[in-house]
């Protein structure tokens, strides 16, 4: 309810960035310096302050909702709300429902010059959702923990899944913690979204690299072929990543265009069966 606010910030880690939501509306992006306590204002610029409730009605996010998006290792020093109250969004201010999003460096975001326009991010607006976004760059490795405490919590209601990539070097152990994976997801009567490995490997002169993508996208294949079809989705990495353009020059990493129309392969996939 302040009509400014303070918030201060500091990049433990090289150089952060922080992009401020006024509800949907982007306000600024912060540079953050490592070790330095940056002090950020929140303020509704005057151009909106006053505008008729009508120019927020299709917003996913109140424009009562603050939100604040982090590329780096940055920890919140203090918030400074001038003696008004600070409180949570209430249920209504906020989307419907929720998207959990795992996987490799690929879902977290790398390659994107501006961080807020992920793959992930793009997916859950066009569906009207909020992201909680899980990405893990090469860490992505369907441990058993992470799948138990996905299945615990109650702040998503559907998933979608991006595996294998960060664990070509091991299938026999992939296909075992795949499985454990998957099964434990399955077990909370949520809509899951999988997909086979996203085509970059592929293109390597190395049969080898390609012989392992083919071998684990039969896996989860396999796997998922168990399920039943009306809570579990697969979808072919290949009709997403279909063009070089859309990766960054290491071939693995989408661009922040790639990550763009990535999104909207994935949201064509999934439109009519994440209802």
């Amino acid at each position: 309810e302040a009509p400014e606010t303070f918030v201060s910030l500091m990049s433990e880690i090289g150089e952060a960035h922080v992009t401020v939501y006024y509800g949907d509306c982007v306000l600024k992006e912060f540079i953050l310096q490592e070790g330095v306590v940056t002090r950020i204002e929140l303020y509704i610029p005057n151009v909106l302050d006053g505008l008729d409730e009508s120019f927020y009605k299709n917003n996913l996010f109140s424009k009562n909702v603050w939100r604040l998006h982090f590329k780096g290792m940055i920890t919140v020093c203090g918030i400074d709300s001038l003696g008004y109250p600070i409180r949570p969004p209430k249920k209504e201010e906020m989307p419907e429902k929720t998207i959990l999003c795992y996987g490799s460096s690929i879902s977290q975001g790398i390659g994107s010059v501006y961080y807020p326009i992920t793959y992930v991010n793009v997916l859950a607006n066009l569906l009207g959702m909020d992201c909680l976004a899980k990405g893990l760059a090469g860490a992505c490795f369907c441990n058993s923990e992470i799948a138990q405490s996905f299945a615990e919590r109650n702040d998503w209601d559907c998933a979608f899944l991006e595996l294998g990539i960060n664990m070509i070097w091991a299938p026999d152990e992939f296909l075992k913690r795949f499985e454990y994976f998957a099964d434990t997801m399955y077990k909370t009567g949520k809509k899951l979204v999988f997909t086979t490995i996203f085509d970059n490997n592929r293109y390597y002169e190395d049969g080898d690299a390609k012989n392992t993508c083919m071998e684990f996208d039969a896996m989860i294949r396999k796997k998922c072929n168990e399920f039943d079809k009306e809570r579990v989705l697969l979808i072919d990495g290949r009709d997403i990543v279909c063009e070089s353009g859309m990766l960054t020059t290491d071939g693995t990493h989408p661009s922040t265009e790639g990550h763009m129309k990535i999104g909207y392969n994935i949201y064509d996939k999934v439109k009519d069966f994440l209802v």
